[in-house]
C-alpha cells in the first residue's frame, strides 16, 4: 500500500497548495468566524488571497467586531495596506462604502493611510459623501480626513453629493465655516420628510400583517 501524501487533497479549489478547502470556502462566503478559526491555528498565512483576490482582512470589513478582527490580523502578521486586484480598492474604501467607521478608526490606529486613492482615483471620503450619510461625514471629519483635497479627477468630495443640502453641509466641513442657516433648515426639513416616509412605510407593513 502506498504511503499517503499528506498534501494530497489539500490543494484547494483554486489550486492554492497547502490551503484547506474549508478555509477557501469560508473566504468565499465571508464567514468571519471560520476564517479566524483557521488563522488562529497558525497554519494559514493571513495574507493569503484566493483567485478573486479575497483576503481575511477584506472579509471582516462591515462585519460585527471588524475593528477587533483587524487588530488581531495585524498582530498575526497581516498586511492591511493592500489593493484588491479586481476592484482596485483598499480596505479604507471598502469600509467607507459599507459605512464601517469602526474599521476606518482601527485602520488609522494601526498606521494604515485612510485617504488613499482607489484604482479609479477616488478617495474613501468621496464614497462617504456619495452615500449622503452626514453622520458618517462628521465621523470622517473627526478622524482628520480633509474634505478640501481634489481626487485624481480634479473633483472635490462635495462634487459627489447627490442633494443640495448635502453639498452645503460638505462645503462647511471643507471650509471650516459654519453651515448657513438656510442649509441647516433645509437639512432639517429633508430629515423630517425622510422620517415621515419611514414611519408611514412601517405603519403600512404593520397594517398589512393584521
Amino acid at each position: 500500500m502506498k504511503g499517503r501524501n499528506p498534501r494530497k487533497g489539500n490543494k484547494g479549489q483554486d489550486g492554492a497548495r497547502g490551503v484547506s478547502s474549508g478555509y477557501l470556502t469560508a473566504l468565499k462566503k465571508g464567514n468571519v468566524t471560520q476564517i479566524m478559526k483557521h488563522i488562529r491555528t497558525g497554519r494559514v498565512n493571513p495574507n493569503f488571497a484566493d483567485k478573486m483576490g479575497m483576503r481575511a482582512a477584506s472579509a471582516v470589513i462591515s462585519k460585527p467586531n471588524s475593528a477587533r478582527y483587524l487588530r488581531e490580523l495585524k498582530e498575526r502578521g497581516a498586511t492591511l495596506n493592500f489593493k484588491e486586484p479586481l476592484s482596485g480598492m483598499r480596505l479604507a474604501h471598502m469600509a467607507a462604502l459599507s459605512g464601517d467607521i469602526s474599521a476606518l478608526k482601527a485602520l488609522k490606529g494601526l498606521g494604515v493611510p485612510i485617504d488613499q486613492r482607489s484604482e479609479g482615483g477616488l478617495r474613501p471620503v468621496d464614497f462617504i459623501v456619495a452615500s449622503s450619510d452626514m453622520r458618517l461625514m462628521n465621523k470622517m471629519h473627526e478622524l482628520g480626513i480633509p474634505f478640501g483635497r481634489r481626487n485624481v479627477l480634479g473633483k472635490l468630495p462635495e462634487h459627489y453629493a447627490k442633494a443640495k443640502h448635502v453639498k452645503g453641509f460638505v462645503r462647511s466641513l471643507r471650509t471650516g465655516r459654519p453651515e448657513s442657516e438656510a442649509n441647516r433648515l433645509l437639512r432639517q426639513r429633508v430629515d423630517l420628510a425622510i422620517g415621515l416616509r419611514r414611519d408611514n412605510s412601517l405603519r403600512q407593513r404593520q397594517s398589512g400583517n393584521l
